[in-house]
C-alpha cells in the first residue's frame, strides 16, 4: 500500500511491506519519506533481506531537510496473514506488529540545516509449519518461526542557496538490526520422539551514505537528483542447538548496498501537478554481478480531482522479470491500487526454475487534516491488501494496517505557488 499526501508540493510517501512495487512518486526527487519494501521483499512477505546478498536502503533526498521545517512522525499498527502451498508443503502465518516509526528533529543555522532521524526499513515476523513423511514412511513435523528487523539511523546536513534556488544535502547513516529464527524437527514414530531445535540470530551493521540536490529554476518546475554510494554491511550469525549444546558464532561476510541514482521532476500547472521519477541501480560491484534494476513512475495530481500513478519496475533477473502498478486517488481519501508481478518460483519456494504471475489488489481510505497554521498535515488511514495467485502457485496474502502521521510545513515549491 502506498498512501501519499501532496500539499503545496510536499510529497510524503509511506511504502508499506504489503506494497505491489518499489514505490511510485519520487524515489529521490522531492525528499519524501519512503517505506522500504520493494517488489522482491513484498513477494517474500517482507523478508527479502534475510535471504539476499545485496540490498537497497530507503530512498529520500537529503537536500529536502534544508530549511529545517520538516518534522515527520509516523506510527502504525498492522496485521498480515500469509498462506503458501506447493506440492509438498502447506504453510500459514498470521502476525500483528507495531512496526512503523519514524522521527526526525530538524535544526537550522545560517542556511545550514541538520536533521536526526530513525526509521525501520525491514520487518520479519512469521511462523511456518510443514507436515511430511520420508521414503521409509516415517512421519515428521517441521516448525520454523522468526522475528526481527533492521533500522536505519541517519544524520543529515543540507545547505540552501536561495539566489540559485538550489539545495544540496548529505545523509550519513548506520544500518543495524537482527533477525531471530527457531527451527524444530519432530519425528512422530520414534520412541521417544526425536526432537531437534536450533536457534539462529542473524545480525547486521554497516554504514550508508547518500547525496542529493534539489533545484527549482521556476516557481512551477522542480528537479531532484539523489544517489547512494556503494557501501558494505557486516553480517554475523549466532547458532544455538538445544539438542546437543552445539553453540557457535561465525562471521558471514557482508551484504552490498549498490550504487543508486534517482532522478525526479515536478511540474505544476495551476491546480495540476505532473510528477515523474526514474531510479537506476548498478549491481555490478555486488554479489549479483551483471544485474541491474530500474523503474519509472509517472503521476498526475489535481487538488480536487482524480489522481493517477503508473509505474514499471525492472528487478534482478534472478528473482523477478517485471513489476508494474497503477493507482487512483480521490481527494476524499479513497484509494485503489493494482499491481502485477512476474517472479521466479524457484527463488521463493524452491523447485523448478519457473516464472509465475501474481495480481495484487489494495484498497485504502483515509483523510488529511491541516494544522491550525495550515503548514502541516495530520494523516489518518486504513489499508486493506489482498493478493491472489492466478497461475496456481498457491500464494495468498491479505492484511490490514492502520497508520497515523504528521508532516511539517512545505519544503518544495516556493510560497507564491501555494495560492493561499
Amino acid at each position: 500500500m502506498i498512501p501519499y499526501t501532496l500539499r503545496g508540493g510536499l510529497l510524503a510517501v509511506l511504502l508499506l511491506s504489503l506494497s505491489a512495487s518499489a514505490g511510485p512518486l519520487s524515489r529521490g526527487g522531492w525528499g519524501q519519506l519512503e517505506w522500504t519494501a520493494n517488489a522482491a521483499d513484498a513477494g517474500r512477505g517482507g523478508t527479502g533481506l534475510a535471504i539476499s546478498d545485496s540490498l537497497r536502503i530507503p530512498l529520500r533526498n537529503p537536500a529536502a531537510v534544508s530549511g529545517g521545517r520538516l518534522t515527520r512522525i509516523q506510527l502504525g499498527l498492522g496485521a498480515r496473514g500469509l498462506t503458501a502451498i506447493d506440492n509438498t508443503t502447506s504453510t500459514s502465518d498470521v502476525t500483528g506488529s507495531f512496526d512503523q516509526f519514524y522521527l526526525s528533529f530538524p535544526l537550522t543555522w545560517n542556511r545550514v540545516s541538520a536533521s536526526l532521524g530513525l526509521r525501520p526499513w525491514s520487518r520479519m515476523d512469521f511462523s511456518l509449519r510443514n507436515h511430511d513423511s520420508n521414503s521409509e514412511g516415517e512421519e515428521y513435523y517441521e516448525f520454523l518461526k522468526g522475528s526481527g528487523g533492521f533500522s536505519l539511523a541517519t544524520v543529515t546536513f543540507a545547505r540552501d542557496w536561495p539566489a540559485q534556488n538550489l539545495k544540496v544535502g548529505l545523509e550519513t547513516g548506520l544500518i543495524f538490526g537482527s533477525l531471530r529464527q527457531e527451527y524444530s524437527l519432530y519425528h512422530v514414530q520414534v520412541a521417544p520422539p526425536f526432537d531437534v531445535r536450533t536457534n539462529y540470530r542473524l545480525g547486521m551493521v554497516g554504514p550508508s551514505l547518500r547525496l542529493g540536490a534539489l533545484w527549482q529554476p521556476t516557481p512551477e518546475l522542480g528537479l531532484g537528483l539523489a544517489g547512494n554510494l556503494p557501501t558494505r554491511a557486516r553480517l554475523s550469525l549466532d547458532r544455538e542447538s538445544a539438542s546437543n549444546n552445539d553453540d557457535s558464532r561465525q562471521a558471514l561476510g557482508h551484504v552490498d548496498v549498490p550504487l543508486t541514482i534517482d532522478l525526479g521532476a515536478a511540474l505544476r500547472q495551476n491546480t495540476i501537478r505532473w510528477l515523474a521519477d526514474l531510479s537506476w541501480s548498478d549491481w555490478s560491484s555486488t554479489q549479483l554481478a551483471g544485474n541491474s534494476a530500474a523503474d519509472l513512475s509517472l503521476a498526475r495530481r489535481q487538488d480536487s480531482a482524480l489522481s493517477l500513478a503508473l509505474g514499471v519496475e525492472r528487478l534482478h533477473e534472478d528473482d523477478f522479470t517485471l513489476a508494474w502498478y497503477r493507482k487512483w486517488d480521490w481527494r476524499t481519501g479513497l484509494r485503489f491500487e493494482q499491481g502485477y508481478l512476474a517472479y521466479n518460483k524457484a527463488a521463493l519456494l524452491g523447485g523448478a526454475d519457473e516464472y509465475k504471475d501474481v495480481n495484487l489488489l489494495s484498497l485504502s481510505a483515509g483523510c488529511s487534516i491541516p494544522t491550525r497554521d495550515r503548514l502541516g498535515w495530520m494523516d489518518l488511514g486504513f489499508e486493506y491488501t489482498l493478493s491472489g495467485d492466478k497461475a496456481g502457485l498457491g500464494l495468498e496474502e491479505q492484511g490490514w494496517r492502520l497508520h497515523a502521521s504528521f508532516a511539517g510545513s512545505d519544503l518544495w515549491f516556493r510560497r507564491p505557488v501555494y495560492n493561499r
